[in-house]
């Protein structure tokens, strides 16, 4: 009981991730809730390293203010196994 009750009061506590960006579409709503402007949520984008919000799948705000960011497939990073290379592991020695 204690615990369902603790779920219950933790979404009227806390607010739920919202979404900023829509494939590649600013969401200007999302940005009016969470009281975003458009050149403040650009440049938290640019620390992020991205440039053109056309390349982003989704941006989503957490409930801890900080930003996540979901490239387009096109456009993440490649990793070997993208090219089926084996790459060797390494240990870190402490």
């Amino acid at each position: 009981m204690r615990l369902s009750l603790h779920n219950k009061l933790r979404w009227i506590l806390y607010e739920s991730p919202t979404v900023l960006i829509r494939n590649g579409d600013i969401d200007r709503k999302g940005l009016k809730k969470v009281r975003l402007p458009v050149d403040e949520f650009l440049a938290q984008l640019r620390i992020q390293g991205i440039t053109d919000t056309t390349t982003v799948e989704m941006a989503t705000l957490e409930d801890s203010g900080v930003l996540s960011v979901i490239p387009k497939a096109e456009y993440r990073p490649v990793q070997p196994a993208d090219m089926d290379i084996n790459v060797k592991r390494e240990y870190l020695y402490l």
